[in-house]
């Protein structure tokens, strides 16, 4: 599905890069072994998506995310979740690009964790050039 995105996505874009994403993180992996932390917005939180297209994304079980990746070893995730898992923080951004629907987080907290960073080494190769990322 195309990102459908508001008339004002620039000055939305300005603002996640101001102010942040307030969120509560939660760790999660899935049974074929796929980990990430899902983004619960909280009050704040700036969308890049139109209110229709986010209700479409949520009816088909899609939630905001930072990606991990695949086949983490325990003691890693035990790592990220001890720090991250229920914590409600501040995402902080240092670009966006709006059409691949990726923030890339800056080094402040999450995005400077030095656990969520061997996740994503360990987890996804092709990712880990990237760096953590919230995927919008």
């Amino acid at each position: 599905m195309e990102p459908q995105r508001p008339a004002d996505v620039d000055a939305r874009i300005q603002e996640i890069l101001l102010r942040g994403l307030p969120c509560r993180l939660r760790l999660v992996t899935k049974p074929w072994g796929w980990s990430c932390l899902e983004v619960e917005p909280l009050e704040g939180f700036t969308h890049l998506s139109t209110p229709e297209q986010m209700a479409s994304f949520e009816d088909s079980g899609w939630a905001y995310h930072v990606t991990l990746g695949n086949q983490i070893p325990q003691d890693i995730l035990d790592e990220v979740s001890a720090r991250w898992h229920g914590a409600e923080v501040v995402l902080w951004v240092w670009r966006v690009n709006e059409w691949s629907c990726v923030a890339r987080l800056d080094d402040r907290g999450v995005g400077a964790c030095p656990w969520v960073l061997k996740a994503i080494e360990l987890g996804d190769a092709k990712r880990a050039w990237f760096g953590p990322h919230v995927s919008m």
